[in-house]
Parts: structure tokens; C-alpha cells; sequence
């Protein structure tokens, strides 16, 4: 059985690990300001797929670095790889 552990803070800061099995989504990620951030942002989208996991969730913030999408080929690559992605079933 394949187990996998999703870790939740509660209102006071503190991290709990519960069993879990559902699709894992990767939270807060993004890709630091440098050289080849398209590229980059494609290779962790192809990461997603991978793993199978459900998606991810963007840090678009500049704090202590600029994880933004702030440029067109940076909105661009997001953008491709985000395309494959679709609302799951309900």
C-alpha cells in the first residue's frame, strides 16, 4: 500500500504528519529569479505529471526573491504547462 504523509500547520504554527492516499498537490512553489526561468518553470510542471500528483499551487510573491511570473515567457511556459491540467470529476 502506498502511504504517503501530508503534513498540515494548525492555528499556532506547529506541523502534524497524517497518513495519507489521496492525490498530493505540491504547495507554495515557485521558481527563483535566474537564468532560464521558463525553462525551469516547464520542467517542474513535467515533474507534476510524473508523479502524478493533482497540481501545484504558485508562490507568485516578491519576497526574498522575486518568485513571480513577471515576464511573458515565464507566463508563457506557466501557462503550457498548466493547460494539461483539468478540474478533477466531482
Amino acid at each position: 500500500m502506498d502511504v504517503r504523509f501530508l503534513v498540515r500547520a494548525d492555528h499556532q504554527s506547529r506541523a502534524h504528519a497524517e497518513p495519507h492516499s489521496g492525490p498530493d498537490t505540491i504547495s507554495e512553489t515557485g521558481v527563483a529569479p535566474a537564468e532560464g526561468k521558463p525553462a525551469k518553470i516547464a520542467d517542474l510542471f513535467a515533474g507534476v505529471r510524473a508523479y502524478g500528483l493533482l497540481g501545484l499551487v504558485w508562490f507568485n510573491a516578491d519576497r526574498r526573491g522575486d518568485w513571480r511570473l513577471n515576464s511573458p515567457a515565464a507566463v508563457a511556459a506557466f501557462a503550457e504547462g498548466a493547460k494539461t491540467f483539468r478540474k478533477p470529476a466531482s
